[in-house]
């Protein structure tokens, strides 16, 4: 009996040792080992020289990288589980979702991943590529965060196109990235109250124009009388 007890404790431990690799904090919409990584569309470097090929790793499939890389990758994921408030990341953050109307409390991960290159020795200053992803973690998009240097920072030039299915941005250097989304929808842009004037000065200098050529047509009109 004291044998069942001592292997069911035992199970019981790895079970609990195992839950941070696989649990969903508050601060991801869900576990990031269960999201695919994104899907890489367009990875160009500005160098004509670089022959860099691009390669996303999701966190998930962490045990894939290097151990150097891996080892980036877990550390990003636990200064994130690490805070109750994403913001504390990076004071940018907070600002980012100021202007997009969202509460601080309402924003999470949605996806952590990693980028690496190959192929990208060999040259110098090989310059910034251009990244074009694809995922379905997008929605709601608040910013992109790059874990470098043991530093979360925004990924300013980030941004949705393709009808929200791309996320678009540049960067120097690769390592761990983050996705941050509100969980709430984001407010719909406030109407331009400004339209209604712009209106008014255009038909203002129709008004206008048309009355400087009334002038100008009776006065061609009174010479030739004259």
């Amino acid at each position: 009996m004291r044998k069942v007890v001592v292997i069911c404790m035992a199970l019981a431990m790895i079970m609990a040792m195992a839950v941070p690799a696989f649990a969903a904090p508050g601060v991801f919409v869900e576990s990031p080992s269960k999201n695919p990584a994104p899907e890489l569309v367009e990875g160009k470097n500005q160098s004509d020289a670089c022959q860099a090929q691009i390669i996303v790793t999701a966190y998930g499939d962490r045990n894939d990288l290097t151990v150097e890389q891996r080892q980036k990758l877990e550390a990003a994921y636990t200064v994130v589980v690490g805070t109750q408030d994403l913001s504390t990341l990076n004071p940018k953050v907070a600002e980012i979702a100021d202007e997009l109307g969202v509460g601080i409390s309402t924003l999470a991960v949605s996806d952590l991943f990693d980028i690496s290159a190959t192929e990208c020795n060999g040259h110098e200053n090989h310059g910034h590529f251009d990244i074009t992803l694809k995922a379905d973690t997008l929605k709601n998009f608040v910013c992109l965060l790059h874990y470098y240097n043991g530093e979360w920072r925004v990924v300013e030039n980030a941004e949705i196109t393709n009808n929200g299915e791309h996320l678009e941005f540049d960067e120097d250097e690769f390592s761990p990235f983050a996705i941050v989304v509100s969980t709430e929808p984001l407010p719909e842009p406030e109407p331009n109250n400004f339209g209604w004037l712009i209106a008014l000065l255009i038909l203002l200098l129709i008004i206008l124009l048309g009355i400087i050529a009334w002038y100008y047509y009776k006065r061609s009109k009174k010479a030739e009388e004259n």
